[in-house]
């Protein structure tokens, strides 16, 4: 690892920041991709009788 970056912490607020943005306001590029697969997946876990709970 560079010595230049490893006191350096990683801060996400930006992201959360962004992320609670509109599409069209958010300085982020997001790009949607395989949402039927994600979808079929997510529906799989949907019916699933032992999930863990978070």
């Amino acid at each position: 690892m560079n010595e230049k970056y490893m006191h350096q912490a990683f801060d996400d607020a930006y992201i959360y920041a962004q992320l609670a943005l509109a599409p069209e306001q958010s300085a982020l590029a997001m790009h949607q991709y395989m949402r039927k697969e994600a979808l079929e997946a997510f529906e799989l876990w949907k019916v699933r009788k032992h999930k863990m709970p978070y």
